[in-house]
């Protein structure tokens, strides 16, 4: 205890020589002197949740990089870390251009895309007016004061009706989900409608007003280029995008790429497609396979309950015998699909995002026991003849009941 004491003395004093904490800014990094860069021009869902969780950076120019089953690719954030293209020797980059154009986003709030023009500082507050929360009054975005400095124009020149506003949050370089925590500060554009299959589309800046508190503009992207008047691009076209053999099982990614015995082979597209349009063949060993098809969501649910899974946007294939549901064999097995996207005739169903390569004869396999979250059972959809009463005749469902059929076109019935 005495010591304890003695101490006190020489404590007080080592207090009163440590600096008070008067200065908010201690530690943190300077603002950046230079002027703001463009970094980033983000195509991608237009809201954190409800999306098809799909990206794409126009200004992305990355180089590919080296892997291999022995070298993987590097680590990042979960949206950029994907699977060596073993095949290529090359990681893929999922926010480049060249690699993956922008994706036709599932409609929330608005057309279901956003664009994100991100810089690596604020711009002016002069550009912008703040607007608060009106229950927690915290800073919730800027509505612009010139909402001509930034638009996107479809290919005939026409501006597209948007929502815009400046959102002075986020990061510009790192962040752990690009949909949650997206990249910023940004300049952001929601259109109103819904984009097309590949239709070109440009965003146009009136560069010379994108400066900051100092005034100066930012005249760099983050190649080093000229901030340029428009970034013109293509929308990606009506393809496979997610489904049974590609999602999750036990919440990991499908390990086998294959679909359970019991399921229905549910393949997702990027857009929506014409249901009349649609026809489905599926071979065995090059011979064809008696299956049922149709788009997801035709039931009326006013004479039916709803199938699990049903959206405007998706393919379901069952295996029958007749209008019996049977299992799949184990196997494996080729599927070609026709479609045509009811915004864009000439945007046919494809293999690839980019409408070069028909669907035909693209592979499934099918094992036992793959989904054990049963995430995507057969006898829990509709068939295409259950709540016949509520098919409108215009709708394109089809089946296979009869093999003997000569050709294809007799393989689907009549206005069904």
């Amino acid at each position: 205890m005495r010591r304890a004491l003695l101490s006190l003395p020489f404590l007080a004093a080592a207090l009163t020589q440590v600096p008070a904490c008067d200065n908010t800014t201690e530690g943190q990094p300077a603002p950046d002197p230079g002027p703001p860069v463009l970094v980033k021009i983000m195509v991608q869902d237009e809201s954190s949740s409800g999306g098809r969780g799909a990206a794409t950076d126009l200004l992305d120019k990355a180089k590919p990089v080296a892997c291999s089953l022995r070298d993987p690719c590097p680590v990042g954030d979960p949206y950029s870390q994907p699977r060596c293209d073993v095949d290529l020797g090359v990681c893929p980059d999922p926010l480049n251009p060249v690699q993956k154009p922008p994706a036709v986003g599932a409609p929330v709030n608005f057309g279901g895309n956003q664009f994100r023009l991100v810089f690596s500082k604020p711009l002016d507050p002069a550009l912008f007016t703040p607007t608060f929360n009106p229950q927690t009054g915290a800073l919730s975005g800027s509505v612009l004061n010139d909402p001509t400095i930034v638009g996107v124009y479809d290919d005939s020149g026409k501006e597209l009706p948007a929502e815009k506003y400046w959102d002075p949050t986020g990061v510009p370089r790192d962040t752990s989900n690009i949909f949650t925590s997206p990249y910023g500060p940004a300049l952001v554009v929601k259109p109103k409608l819904s984009l097309v299959p590949l239709n070109r589309y440009s965003v146009r800046i009136k560069k010379d007003q994108l400066r900051d508190a100092e005034g100066q503009p930012a005249a760099k992207d983050a190649n080093g280029d000229d901030v340029m008047d428009q970034y013109a691009f293509t929308m990606e076209g009506l393809n496979a995008a997610g489904g049974a053999s590609a999602d999750l099982v036990d919440g990991k990614i499908n390990p086998f790429g294959a679909i359970d015995v019991l399921d229905a082979y549910v393949i997702r597209s990027s857009a929506r497609f014409d249901p009349a349009s649609l026809k489905v063949t599926v071979k065995k060993d090059g011979q064809p396979v008696e299956i049922a098809y149709l788009p997801a969501n035709i039931n009326n649910p006013a004479l039916c309950p709803a199938s699990v899974g049903d959206s405007p946007t998706a393919i379901h294939i069952f295996r029958v015998r007749g209008e019996a549901l049977i299992p799949w064999e184990v196997g494996t097995f080729t599927a070609t699909i026709e479609a045509v996207s009811v915004d864009n005739r000439q945007a046919k169903f494809s293999a690839d995002p980019f409408g070069k390569t028909p669907y035909e004869r693209v592979p499934f396999t099918t094992l036992q026991n793959v989904d054990r979250d049963q995430l995507f059972l057969a006898s829990k959809r509709n068939l295409p003849w259950q709540c016949v009463a509520a098919r409108p005749t215009d709708m394109g469902v089809g089946y296979v009941p009869d093999l003997s059929a000569t050709t294809p076109d007799a393989a689907v019935p009549d206005g069904g």
